[in-house]
C-alpha cells in the first residue's frame, strides 16, 4: 500500500500533515510539479522519524544490490 496524498495548495497540504503527526505519522512533505505530496508512515512512538528510513536513490539502489 503506497502512503500518499496530493494536494494543489500548500495550506492544505500542510493542515494534512500536521493532522497525520497529530496522530502519530512520520511525515515526508515534498513538491512534485504544481502539486504537494504528503507520504506517510504510522508510528508507535509518536511520530518518532527514527521509525522509518528516507533513502536517496542511488542509495536505495546500493542496498538492493547487495541482496
Amino acid at each position: 500500500m503506497k502512503n500518499e496524498i496530493a494536494c494543489s495548495s500548500f495550506e492544505n497540504a500542510f493542515v494534512l500533515a500536521k493532522t497525520l503527526l497529530e496522530e502519530n505519522y512520520v511525515v515526508m512533505l515534498s513538491r512534485e510539479e504544481n502539486l504537494w505530496i504528503i507520504n506517510y508512515l504510522w508510528s508507535e512512538h509518536n511520530a518518532n522519524r527514527n521509525d522509518v528510513k528516507f533513502f536517496s536513490n542511488e542509495e536505495f539502489e546500493d542496498i538492493l544490490s547487495n541482496y
